[in-house]
């Protein structure tokens, strides 16, 4: 599988396992500063995801090098220890022991880590590169050789590396982004985002859009299939979830019964993916209340005998759909998935207000709400995780986040940006191919000018540079909206309400009729 790969001079990121052989060989360069270390040790922590590297691509040579390391440990209170930092010395002086270090300070505080500690030999050069960084020398203690210096790093808000953000939302959703598309799109999608992010400087951290990933493999091309697996196979996307195709059938385009049998059959030869989510037939608003009761009954038992006919590796896997219009639907669906004999990890729920000629079209009402609300209410008391299949713009996810939602999926931000609308944080869908009020645009100079809401929602990306090129690239569009949505992950602000009410009317409303509690609110 040819994978385009472009980077930008030098790339922090988590350490991949052909990462080891170069993160040794800097270990071994500096063996009088900080020991042996060992390969099994650095092996261990890649697995753990307690090793970053410095990687550096050679466009002539198309090959990547490891120039810097940092080998940490996460502990059970969510603090950090550092147990070695080195830079390769040809190329000391270009600040990528900070880069490192910054990177390591940024995922220790999205962890729920407050301080980074380490000890350091005092003759050391090192001990200058700490105390330049801002942590504080607690005392020293005698070591094996040599005295040690017991240095920490304190993680406030106030002290983040580039001031990423303003503040976590810790019930932030986990975001998946849909890619049931062409084979040519998603290689385009993918190919234009590592064009142009590698080399942008990411005020807020560059996020990673294809971490998570929701296709739906009964109708993906064989090679966009392909493809996914390959960015699994690479590391590039940490989890991906095999959608039920409930989708397609409430669109008319396969039977229930086809789903299922389908689906069987998939599971069983697929066994790479991270989620299996057992079949739907998603009830529509135009349902009557005996069809959309019998599509719940039809969920919750088709579901349960796939289940039971997958093979355990994949049933530890899997996840049921919960239908509900009202609390004796939750009840019904909680009696069947929650027992002694199946516990599952996660439970994924559908039933929103259609729209659109088809009733393709999710909405978020506060009805729809208050039953996510009580269904999450029993599902933490069973230590489950819930997800939220098909809703689509920013201010809608912040909401879902308020209940208490931990997972996601959209394909909202590709199907926008195809019809000219594009996203910001906490802020719907709105057109830059039209210059007019009436159809709700953006535009240069007058109300919703572009530029003010972007500087205000703290958002900036390489697709956004120019309000002229969004406005005719459909891919920057995409590619932009792919951004937001990811960012309301790795990126969550304190709510911009002030936003919300101007621009996201709707929402807004939402927000007042919920009486939830708003995380961090808007500063007056």
């Amino acid at each position: 599988m040819d994978i385009p790969q472009y980077h930008q001079s030098v790339t922090i990121r988590l350490a991949k396992l052909e990462d080891i052989k170069g993160a040794k060989r800097i270990a071994t360069q500096y063996s009088n500063e900080l020991g042996f270390v060992n390969s099994a040790v650095l092996i261990e922590a890649q697995k753990r995801d307690w090793l970053l590297i410095a990687s550096r691509y050679d466009t002539e040579n198309q090959s990547e090098e490891v120039i810097g390391f940092v080998n940490f440990r996460i502990k059970k209170d969510n603090n950090c220890t550092l147990y070695e930092i080195a830079v390769k010395r040809d190329y000391h002086g270009e600040g990528i022991g900070k880069r490192l270090l910054d990177d390591l300070i940024w995922r220790v505080f999205v962890t729920g880590g407050t301080e980074i500690s380490l000890k350091c030999p005092v003759d050391l050069p090192a001990n200058n590169f700490y105390q330049r960084n801002s942590f504080i020398l607690y005392g020293t203690e005698p070591g094996r050789k040599r005295e040690l210096n017991i240095w920490k790093y304190h993680i406030s808000v106030a002290n983040l590396p580039e001031k990423r953000i303003e503040t976590i939302n810790n019930s932030t959703a986990h975001f998946f982004a849909s890619l049931t598309v062409k084979p040519d799109e998603i290689r385009k999608l993918y190919s234009h985002w590592h064009q142009y992010a590698h080399s942008f400087h990411w005020k807020y951290g560059k996020p990673n859009p294809f971490e998570r990933i929701l296709i739906s493999p009964l109708v993906a091309r064989k090679k966009t299939f392909a493809f996914i697996k390959e960015m699994k196979k690479t590391g590039e996307a940490k989890q991906v979830m095999f959608d039920s195709g409930g989708y397609f059938v409430q669109k008319g385009q396969i039977s229930y019964y086809d789903l299922h049998r389908n689906l069987y059959e998939l599971y069983k030869k697929e066994d790479w993916a991270d989620i299996y989510v057992l079949p739907d037939n998603p009830p529509l608003s135009r349902d009557s209340l005996e069809l959309a009761e019998s599509k719940i009954r039809q969920t919750v038992e088709g579901s349960l005998r796939l289940y039971r006919d997958l093979p355990e590796h994949i049933r530890e896997k899997a996840m049921p759909v919960i239908h509900a219009l009202k609390s004796e639907h939750i009840d019904y669906c909680l009696r069947n998935y929650i027992k002694e004999d199946q516990r599952f990890r996660q439970i994924g729920f559908g039933t929103f207000p259609t729209s659109g000629s088809n009733n393709s079209i999710n909405r978020l009402n506060v009805s729809a709400l208050m039953i996510l609300k009580q269904l999450i209410k029993s599902l933490d008391e069973n230590g489950i995780k819930m997800h939220t299949f098909g809703i689509s713009t920013p201010p809608a996810i912040y909401l879902l986040s308020l209940v208490g939602v931990h997972s996601f999926d959209s394909n909202g931000w590709m199907r926008s940006g195809g019809y000219g609308r594009i996203y910001l944080p906490f802020v719907r869908g709105y057109l830059v191919t039209l210059n007019s009020r009436r159809n709700s645009s953006f535009n240069k100079n007058g109300f919703y000018d572009f530029y003010k809401w972007k500087e205000i929602v703290n958002h900036d990306c390489p697709f956004c540079q120019s309000f002229d090129e969004l406005s005719k690239n459909r891919w920057f569009r995409i590619l932009h909206n792919l951004t937001v949505m990811t960012e309301l992950e790795t990126h969550h602000r304190i709510p911009k309400l002030e936003v919300m009410e101007t621009l996201s009317k709707d929402y807004y409303r939402i927000l007042q009729n919920l009486n939830l509690p708003q995380s961090g609110g808007y500063p007056n």
